[in-house]
């Protein structure tokens, strides 16, 4: 459910809100999962064996990075490109873009906010989904009214501690600064003025941005029935990555009960206590008892009489050819459908069980639907960022900041992660010249994108120049 109104703030009510709890537990098992702590996410894994410490195939962190690792190469192209560059620099847009990514694969969601800093220009930052709470029309849960950033902390104050809630209330042109106090409950008591505490002293409790939009920009993946919250990428994979672990705690129980087997003795190398009733070690040789615990391994011994031949059988040690065949393959399975639901393509990984990818484009067919997720992954990405950016630009223009103007057609090219072949490229390049489908300027642009306009137009002079030469010494 979505929020409609802002009585979730009012005294008496819950903190967070009741209808925002699922979403949130949701938020923090994703968090669980993608840090690996699957002890605390797969309750019982560990109980099939209390010696045994917990098997983490953390899945999930592998497949979010390796999509990050091709969705994050991008390059921003505007008419004002040196304000573009030093907003992109000041921001470390590379890093936040990545973040972006991560957000969006692991929770469904990512959370962009735009401030001005007096000392840093035009500042664009990832907020936690955790702390966003949009309240949307009744009418329609994709009309959004207002973003809150919302977060709850607590202080001592004369050795009492007390509970806030800090709530950041954007609106088209406006956000308001307001504070709650909570009780020991997490619920809300009443509403402070935001200076109360000192930590906020001086804050207006309203601030007028000169911006007639919001400074908070959602991005989301692929949407909920709600049309608000995304869908994180773990819910498809989570049962399979249990059975995964489950898989490998007990193939690695069943290899560490036989790797320090049973020993196998004959009867005559044992005597009994008539006292006690129980067995004791007999030296073999002078027939004295021993009575100090003999080492024999972390297994057990086993005590063996005459067979049925009559033969006495030799001390040996009982060994088990544990057959596991059955659970290697279902494990090579579940690894399969893991790839298949994820869109990961297992070359991608270093696999070559399926083959080896002779070139880059043979790669890229390997690579189709982990490509087409990237690419899905990146529509969604791009109307918000540039959005952000374009906000940010403004509000240092509307804040008189040294240097500062509005960005006008700004664009986005994004890169390929993938390893280039060069030589490929360079056939392909050649193809197209020979069939006159492209000047030797456009080829050399494409096979060095790097190279600026006076490297190519030397480069081309210089083939030319080589070119008449030739065909002099072959008159």
């Amino acid at each position: 459910m979505t929020l409609t109104d802002f009585s979730f703030l009012e005294p008496g009510r819950r903190w967070p809100p009741t209808d925002e709890k699922a979403r949130i537990d949701r938020y923090d098992r994703c968090t669980l999962l993608f840090e690996g702590d699957h002890e605390a996410a797969f309750p019982g894994l560990t109980a099939l064996d209390d010696d045994l410490d917990q098997i983490t195939a953390n899945w999930f962190k592998r497949s979010t990075t390796l999509i990050c690792d091709l969705a994050s190469p991008l390059r921003l192209f505007a008419d004002n490109q040196a304000v573009l560059d030093r907003i992109a620099e000041a921001n470390d847009l590379d890093l936040l873009v990545y973040d972006l990514f991560a957000d969006i694969l692991r929770f469904g969601n990512a959370v962009l906010k735009v401030r001005f800093d007096p000392r840093r220009g035009g500042i664009v930052e990832r907020i936690d989904p955790r702390y966003w709470f949009p309240v949307v029309s009744p009418d329609d849960g994709r009309d959004v009214q207002a973003h809150c950033i919302c977060y709850n902390f607590s202080q001592y104050e004369d050795h009492i501690q007390r509970g806030y809630l800090r709530v950041e209330i954007h609106k088209p042109g406006s956000i308001e600064n307001r504070l709650f106090r909570l009780d020991s409950g997490a619920a809300i008591t009443s509403e402070l003025p935001i200076s109360a505490l000192e930590r906020y002293s001086g804050m207006p409790s309203e601030v007028r941005t000169g911006v007639d939009d919001f400074l908070v920009v959602p991005l989301s993946g692929l949407l909920s029935s709600d049309g608000v919250f995304g869908l994180d990428d773990y819910g498809g994979i989570e049962g399979l990555v249990r059975e995964l672990e489950k898989r490998l705690i007990r193939t690695s129980r069943t290899l560490d009960k036989f790797a320090d087997p049973n020993i196998v003795l004959p009867i005559e190398n044992f005597s009994v206590n008539p006292g006690t009733g129980e067995r004791y070690f007999v030296n073999p040789w002078t027939g004295n008892p021993i009575f100090e615990d003999i080492e024999i391994g972390g297994g057990r011994y086993i005590v063996s009489e005459v067979g049925e031949t009559g033969t006495r059988p030799l001390p040996q040690y009982l060994t088990w050819d544990a057959s596991l065949q059955n659970n290697f393959s279902q494990i090579e399975e579940i690894k399969a459908e893991l790839m298949a639901i994820g869109e990961i393509s297992p070359a991608l990984l270093g696999d070559v069980k399926s083959g080896l990818a002779e070139s880059g484009s043979a790669l890229k067919r390997l690579a189709i639907p982990t490509l087409a997720k990237v690419a899905r992954l990146r529509a969604r990405v791009k109307r918000p960022l540039l959005e952000a950016l374009r906000l940010c630009a403004r509000l240092e223009a509307i804040s008189r900041w040294p240097g500062a103007g509005e960005l006008q057609n700004l664009t986005i090219e994004w890169g390929s992660a993938l390893p280039e072949d060069r030589l490929e490229a360079a056939q392909i390049e050649q193809l197209r010249k020979t069939a006159g489908l492209t000047s030797t300027r456009s080829a050399l642009a494409r096979l060095d994108p790097d190279a600026s306009d006076e490297d190519l137009d030397w480069e081309t002079a210089q083939i030319s120049e080589e070119r008449r030469d030739e065909s002099y010494q072959f008159v």
